[in-house]
């Protein structure tokens, strides 16, 4: 089995306003790097910000390398959500996925069943279960209900600190069913334990150190490299890390990746200092 390295990209502004160019650029350094592809549109991307025409943009950007493409297109409009699984399927990207309806907490489970069966009826469907953001928990049940009704479920990006539960979908479906893991904090783990791959927010700041993980069969060196990835976190989490993200690349990676967007606000010129710093401290380590 093949375990794969995505990177959750980071959608970069300037001035308030996506720019494509950017991203195209660090999409690129990242391929170069070994990473194997991209999720698009999700929480690092800063999903909830964007405009429909906006995810429209960009997922245009990544139409000459669909299949290095899992396309994040879950919203609280459904008609819109739709419409971007249907332009997925029209530039053949490798999967869709969605995270469940949020915000509302009396979302009922027919609901979420029909939301999901809705969509991958369309192309075949990543659900990305983020409990912590969302404030639903996709279960095993969920998918199966999902699929006897007729749906396409596939695989699951799993952003839980709890490898076991992880692993539960892996057992449930089989092989055929791809579990990725989105923690940091885990990637080692992932790798260890069999996952399909992991949709990594490190991977925009350290994809080298992240395909080291994947490569090496040794315990001591993955676990000094999962260490660096967690001070990193750690440090990014100090200064808030949708900001600092950013501040990461242009630290470890040497070109400017644009900024967040309000209301997550860039790091000031003193704070991006003090993380390049000690980001170097650690990766020296």
């Amino acid at each position: 089995m093949r375990q794969e390295k995505f990177s959750p990209v980071l959608t970069p502004f300037v001035d308030n306003r996506v720019d494509l160019k950017k991203l195209r650029t660090h999409a690129e350094n990242l391929l170069h790097k070994g990473i194997d592809g991209f999720f698009v549109c999700g929480s690092t991307s800063l999903s909830p910000s964007l405009s429909f025409s906006e995810r429209m943009s960009i997922i245009q950007t990544f139409g000459d390398i669909p299949e290095r493409v899992i396309f994040q297109v879950g919203s609280l409009n459904l008609e819109e959500t739709l419409e971007l699984a249907r332009t997925g399927k029209k530039l053949g990207i490798r999967a869709i996925a969605a995270f469940p309806p949020y915000y509302y907490t009396n979302i009922p489970q027919y609901f979420i069943e029909k939301y999901y069966l809705e969509i991958s009826k369309i192309y075949p469907t990543f659900v990305y279960n983020f409990p912590a953001a969302t404030g639903k928990d996709v279960s095993p049940e969920t998918v199966s209900s999902v699929n006897r009704a007729g749906g396409n479920l596939v695989g699951i990006k799993e952003t839980v600190n709890d490898p076991a539960h992880m692993l539960s979908f892996k057992l449930e479906f089989g092989k055929d069913f791809k579990v990725f893991s989105g923690p940091d904090l885990l990637i080692m783990n992932a790798v260890r334990i069999g996952l399909d791959g992991v949709v990594a927010s490190s991977t925009n700041y350290v994809p080298d150190v992240v395909c080291r993980i994947f490569n090496s069969s040794n315990i001591d060196e993955m676990t000094g490299l999962q260490r660096k990835i967690t001070d990193l976190v750690s440090l990014a989490r100090r200064y808030g890390q949708l900001s600092s993200n950013y501040a990461l690349v242009e630290a470890l990676q040497g070109y400017n990746v644009g900024d967040p967007r309000e209301p997550i606000f860039p790091l000031t010129k003193e704070q991006k200092s003090e993380v390049t710093t000690k980001a170097m401290e650690i990766i020296k380590q």
